[in-house]
């Protein structure tokens, strides 16, 4: 896989979680909903014939989150200030069915009440119209908490995790842009060019001839004619009038890999070239093969 290509599978990694979030969003404040609403049935209905079908459908949905998973996910809802009193309520609610209470207690019921009638969900802004229906079915028997009307008094984080999301995916986006071009620019100045042609390697006072074998705009290879001190790391490599700082990322007793400090420019790299095909071209006027302007060998 390349580097743009990563980037543009984040980005995508990015983008869809996020849509799930804000399904995810939506569903938990719908399963909050069921559970008020079917408590407020069961409330209704557990001294009458349908109590026993009431009690069912709330344990079914009260199922869906285990106790311990109300926490985590209210406060993945941006719900974190009202979760105690939702994850009480919900306690009470599994107690009331399992007879370990015989009253539901005034106050959550209150606080839960308001709670709902405040609740939206902004990916879907019909829901606090839909939801209820939509998932208990009609709801005549025990009326809705009137709705105010108003903005949402509760933080929602789906919005501005989907902005803070696209900004993360843009950035992305550009980097992987960015990656591409860096890529294309080394494998473009990496390829390596055959040649022969003498030079002269400066490390720690000490100064080798040799010859360089290949060469591209980042490195080379050189075959010297004597080792360098052995503790040498940086060099200075010069050739027919050029040189240029390098760092030895390879030796063995005859040759060494140079690693460039500085990319070559295009044009140097074009002279030292040309020069090596006048100087091995038949019927061509050459230079001295030993001749190497400017170098001080001694």
């Amino acid at each position: 896989m390349t580097r743009s290509t990563a980037g543009i599978a984040l980005c995508l990694l990015l983008l869809l979680p996020t849509g799930l979030r804000a399904q995810d969003d939506c569903a938990t404040r719908d399963w909050l909903l069921q559970v008020y609403h079917l408590a407020e049935r069961y409330q209704q209905r557990r001294d009458s014939p349908q109590g026993a079908q009431a009690a069912r459908d709330l344990g079914q949905v009260l199922a869906r989150y285990p106790q311990p998973d109300v926490a985590p996910h209210m406060r993945a809802d941006g719900l974190s200030a009202q979760t105690p009193d939702i994850e009480a309520f919900v306690r009470a609610q599994r107690s009331l069915l399992s007879g370990a209470q015989q009253a539901d207690p005034a106050a959550y019921t209150a606080q839960i009440r308001y709670l709902i009638s405040h609740m939206r969900c902004d990916t879907e802004p019909s829901w606090s119209e839909t939801s209820t229906a939509r998932s208990v079915g009609p709801l005549a028997s025990f009326p809705r908490p009137a709705d105010p009307g108003g903005r949402s008094e509760l933080p929602t984080i789906t919005a501005s995790t989907s902005v803070i999301a696209l900004l993360i995916s843009a950035g992305l986006a550009l980097l992987a842009i960015a990656l591409r071009h860096r890529a294309e620019w080394h494998r473009r100045r990496a390829v390596r060019h055959p040649c022969a042609l003498m030079c002269a390697v400066s490390a720690d006072g000490v100064t080798r001839s040799g010859t360089l074998h290949d060469i591209s705009q980042l490195g080379a290879k050189v075959q010297l004619h004597l080792p360098l001190p052995s503790g040498a790391e940086f060099v200075v490599l010069r050739s027919h009038g050029w040189q240029v700082e390098a760092r030895i990322v390879w030796r063995n007793a005859l040759y060494a890999g140079l690693d460039f400090r500085h990319a070559i420019p295009a044009a140097d790299l074009a002279e030292l070239l040309e020069l090596n095909r006048k100087l091995h071209a038949p019927n061509a006027e050459r230079h001295p093969m030993g001749a190497v302007p400017d170098l001080d060998l001694s």
